[in-house]
């Protein structure tokens, strides 16, 4: 009898091994035991170009408000937000994207000026941006940071829009984790970076 109660024990500690593995679905993000801080904070390599005169204010980007604290959105199922819940982002996307947007046109050397202060002098030119997508998909397999930004460049002597872009970065992720995804909105921001560099210097000659 002690045998067969033995056998019936750890048959249901095998099945309850089962059924939490299988809860663990490959396609799901993996949670952190303990709580993270993390950045975005990788400024690309980008062309230095001819100075001008041209100087540039960059605004604060509004964001979705579903991106706009600092919670990491991830999304598991279609048409669903999720939060890492000890994951977290040292600022907002809006104040970390700021800081890189700026560092990374001033390092073109092609602006006199660059700067997000409202109140330094009146710029050439002003740089306003959305962030519409800002988080880590696992819907497939292998998952993946989406980052999506629309900018518009205006020319502040007549408040007048010169151009207009959506830059939409798919960035894979190394491993189905929130660390994965870090590593992954670093390398989707650089992207992200240089071609914002281009954009803004193309328009602003």
């Amino acid at each position: 009898m002690a045998g067969l109660i033995k056998k019936l024990f750890c048959g249901a500690g095998v099945l309850a091994l089962g059924l939490a593995l299988a809860s663990c679905s490959v396609f799901s993000p993996v949670q952190s035991l303990s709580t993270s801080t993390y950045v975005v904070n990788t400024v690309p390599h980008v062309r230095v170009h001819r100075a001008h005169k041209t100087s540039l204010l960059v605004n604060l980007p509004q964001t979705n408000p579903i991106y706009n604290s600092t919670d990491m959105a991830y999304m598991a199922q279609p048409y669903q937000i999720g939060y890492f819940a000890k994951n977290n982002w040292a600022a907002t996307p809006a104040q970390m994207l700021q800081t890189l947007m700026v560092q990374t046109l001033q390092n073109t050397q092609h602006f006199s000026n660059v700067t997000a202060n409202l109140g330094v002098g009146s710029a050439s030119y002003s740089l306003t941006t959305e962030i519409v997508d800002f988080h880590q998909d696992f819907l497939h397999v292998r998952s993946a940071y989406h980052l999506t930004v629309r900018a518009q460049l205006v020319l502040t002597a007549t408040n007048t829009v010169v151009a207009a872009r959506e830059f939409k970065i798919v960035e894979p992720a190394t491993q189905n984790t929130p660390l994965g995804g870090v590593y992954a909105a670093n390398q989707a921001a650089a992207k992200f970076l240089r071609e914002l560099s281009e954009f803004c210097i193309r328009h602003t000659r």
